[in-house]
């Protein structure tokens, strides 16, 4: 069940992301994390800490229920 959470988190991350137009790298300059890191989110292939989440969150200048759309 977790890995469907992330990979719904991932999927909502990656919606919000391109209908901004920015690239994985873009986003991570402004959430302060790693590229290869924000691929991992994206795929569902790993559990990002929450702190991370709402860095990405803040970066996206998005609400929190549209990053968490569907995964409950």
């Amino acid at each position: 069940m977790e890995q469907l959470y992330l990979k719904r988190l991932g999927r909502n991350v990656r919606f919000i992301r391109q209908k901004r137009g920015w690239t994985q790298e873009k986003l991570a300059e402004q959430a302060k994390i790693h590229p290869v890191y924000v691929s991992y989110i994206e795929k569902g292939s790993r559990n990002p800490s929450i702190t991370k989440v709402f860095n990405i969150i803040r970066a996206l200048d998005c609400r929190p229920a549209e990053a968490f759309r569907g995964i409950l």
